[in-house]
């Protein structure tokens, strides 16, 4: 069996049940399909990157080679001062809730054209690296893996992205707003600040 040889691991996920995406449905629905599957099931299996966010700078070259070869994708977000200040953190949280486990999302060093940053180095599984210039918006970083990973990201999480569940302060702050009390609101969310 899968287990016995090695093959499937404790903490593998099922992508595809007999060609079928299940990738983003609950256990529930995931069971539903193996249960009306006929005798054969065909499972299409990913395995999560260990420590997807790690310093690219710190990891031996044989576990580079490895995240070249056992993921889906590397991205690689430069973090050193300037792009670290045009967002580079937020780039790397927006990638990481927007890829699937089995893509390594990391910190790298400078890339060049500062100026125009967060700077994303996109790589793995035989593609040539390149880099892609001022992926500093939700949408940016979007695009960036519908065009080069054929990923279409999950509406639901693009929105919480974009819009975060409001808290009890901003609630109350919402309200005394409503009723003329405050004049506007500072939201401290995704972004730096959004008034209202």
């Amino acid at each position: 069996n899968a287990e016995k040889e090695g093959s499937l691991q404790m903490g593998d996920q099922i992508v595809r049940v007999n060609g079928e995406l299940v990738r983003a449905a609950g256990f529930d629905a995931v069971m539903e399909q193996l249960k009306k599957a006929d005798s054969k099931v065909t499972l299409s299996m990913v395995r999560p990157i260990p420590d997807r966010k790690a310093d690219w700078a710190t990891l031996s070259a044989e576990e580079q080679q490895a995240r070249y070869s056992a993921s889906s994708g590397v991205l690689k977000v430069c973090s050193d001062g300037p792009c670290t200040k045009q967002g580079a953190k937020l780039v790397i949280r927006w990638l990481t809730e927007l890829t699937p486990n089995d893509f390594s999302v990391s910190r790298c060093s400078c890339t060049g054209n500062c100026g125009n940053g967060p700077n994303v180095v996109v790589g793995g599984k035989g593609r040539q690296e390149k880099v892609l210039y001022g992926v500093n918006n939700v949408g940016s970083a979007v695009k960036m893996l519908r065009e080069e990973f054929e990923i279409e990201t999950d509406a639901a999480k693009v929105q919480q992205i974009l819009n975060p569940s409001k808290n009890a302060e901003f609630a109350l702050s919402d309200e005394l707003v409503r009723q003329g009390i405050l004049s506007s609101v500072t939201i401290r969310g995704s972004f730096d600040s959004n008034r209202f």
